[in-house]
């Protein structure tokens, strides 16, 4: 299993891209974008600047509903449950299982 890393401090400052780094720290991938809207958008970056994925957010409120994209083809979708930080999102294509505080 690989483990990736965000930096506390990077969530709270809404004026960055994230930066994902392995358990050596060495930077992997560049995260940009928001969501909590329709439209909202998540777009992971390699270092070079090539879109490597996109989530899009389809729908708004207690239960939104996300695709995640790569070259415009979809991979799969998930949901998730407004305000439940512990709830485990499950990518239904992928089958993979993703869980751990979301904050």
């Amino acid at each position: 299993m690989r483990s990736l890393y965000i930096n506390y401090e990077t969530l709270r400052r809404n004026d960055s891209a994230l930066i994902v780094r392995n358990c050596n720290h060495q930077v992997k991938y560049l995260v940009n974008g928001r969501w909590g809207n329709q439209l909202g958008k998540i777009t992971v970056n390699s270092l070079y600047g090539d879109e490597l994925l996109a989530i899009n957010q389809l729908t708004a409120g207690k239960i939104q509903h996300f695709e995640i994209t790569c070259d415009h083809h979809q991979i799969s979708t998930f949901w998730r449950i407004l305000n439940n930080y512990d709830h485990p999102l499950y990518l239904k294509k992928l089958h993979w299982l993703i869980w751990g505080n979301q904050r």
